[in-house]
């Protein structure tokens, strides 16, 4: 804190200290005492007047300075403590006034100046002003909306009667920020096309098209390496980025001929010291290398990417992308198979869910789109395994064994 100065509302029996983080925030308060500019506001139990009063207190964890981050459809929950007091004016003893509370959540977004009342929380059950626990969780991320800094302030309130009068007692603010990011990536890199390398080739040039408003940084593996890309990419609202990073490793074998895997994500900061990671990508690339010590040259390959991890029964779903290179340049005959069992289907065929019969040019992406009809009353997830045969000159052969 910076700044703070003492304030009593007209309709308040006592003081409170309201905390500012500088003094042009307080210079600014002071001018407009309706802006709500400052960290805090403390209720003290210092009366003007010997007479009862009626505090609403509402506390929580959270630090009003952090610029909290979470992935869009993620939970973030807020623990507060809602306290209604009473004060007897004679002694200036306080006790739990056991008042029902209500919570009303106001949302404003990318630093706008409106307020918008998102949720209003009935039935609060006040604890003990000596308490310090935090019983009440608010999952926030329910109203936050996705791709933007979200402020939100949350007031609590009861009601009271007084010489026979019903009156209303309001808490301060609690306010804090919560950026809902969608922190994702995609190869920009045309994959399907092969790389070509040398004995002396030390570089590789990978590009990724990067998702989320915020500053984050790209991890890349090839065939279990690391890369990490030191600088941030993006800051406030920058919604699409290109990635760029260099592979320059000559020892680990990642210039060889045949299929390279690279693994790629992104992390950022979750504003609570912690780290947010984007979903794992798993992508293959093609190296063509003539000077591969025992490589064979003439074998054909394939190339998966994005395969599913689940999908929808009767739901007609992405499977994979997938390409093939043919050294000749050739196109390839391929049967793209979901099936029950992960055995070598060419040996060991099992239950067909789907197959697809196809003719691949070499070095075109491909998308599998499927719909899986399997006939099973249990409910229970099931198991299917895709398996992809390559035809040649009337010879069938595992073309994911093969590669």
């Amino acid at each position: 804190a910076g700044a703070f100065r003492w304030y009593k509302p007209d309709d308040v029996n006592f003081y409170s200290l309201v905390v500012f983080a500088t003094d042009s925030d307080a210079t600014a308060w002071d001018a407009d005492n309706t802006l709500t500019n400052y960290i805090q506001i403390i209720q003290l139990p210092i009366s003007t007047v010997a007479t009862d009063s009626y505090i609403c207190r509402l506390t929580s964890e959270i630090s009003t300075s952090n610029n909290y981050v979470v992935k869009n459809g993620d939970a973030f929950n807020v623990n507060l403590r809602y306290q209604s007091i009473f004060v007897e004016g004679a002694t200036s003893t306080s006790s739990n006034y056991s008042a029902d509370g209500v919570i009303t959540i106001e949302r404003s977004v990318n630093a706008g100046s409106s307020w918008q009342q998102v949720a209003r929380l009935t039935g609060l059950t006040s604890i003990d002003p000596s308490a310090d626990t935090f019983p009440i969780a608010i999952n926030i991320g329910e109203y936050l909306v996705g791709g933007m800094n979200n402020r939100f302030r949350i007031m609590a309130s009861f009601q009271y009667t007084n010489e026979g009068v019903t009156k209303t007692s309001y808490s301060s603010y609690v306010t804090f920020n919560v950026t809902s990011v969608n922190l994702a990536l995609s190869m920009a890199t045309d994959w399907a096309a092969p790389i070509t390398a040398n004995a002396s080739t030390t570089q590789m040039a990978l590009n990724f098209t990067l998702y989320g408003p915020i500053q984050k940084y790209l991890t890349v593996k090839v065939d279990g390496t690391t890369f990490i890309n030191e600088s941030p990419y993006g800051s406030a609202f920058n919604s699409e980025q290109t990635g760029n990073i260099t592979i320059s490793d000559s020892t680990k074998g990642i210039f060889t001929h045949g299929i390279h895997e690279v693994e790629a994500f992104l992390t950022c900061s979750n504003g609570n010291g912690g780290t947010l990671t984007s979903e794992v990508m798993i992508y293959h690339i093609m190296v063509i290398n003539e000077s591969t010590t025992g490589a064979d040259l003439t074998q054909p390959y394939l190339l998966l990417q994005e395969v599913a991890s689940s999908v929808d029964n009767f739901v007609q779903s992405k499977i994979c992308k997938y390409a093939v290179y043919h050294p000749d340049g050739d196109d390839i005959e391929l049967s793209l198979i979901v099936c029950s069992s992960a055995q070598n289907y060419v040996s060991n065929p099992s239950t067909e869910y789907f197959r697809v019969e196809v003719v691949a040019e070499s070095g075109e992406q491909y998308d599998l789109n499927a719909t899986l009809e399997i006939e099973d009353q249990s409910g229970n997830t099931l198991n299917s395994y895709l398996q992809v045969l390559r035809h040649n000159g009337g010879v069938v052969t595992h073309f994911l064994y093969e590669t």
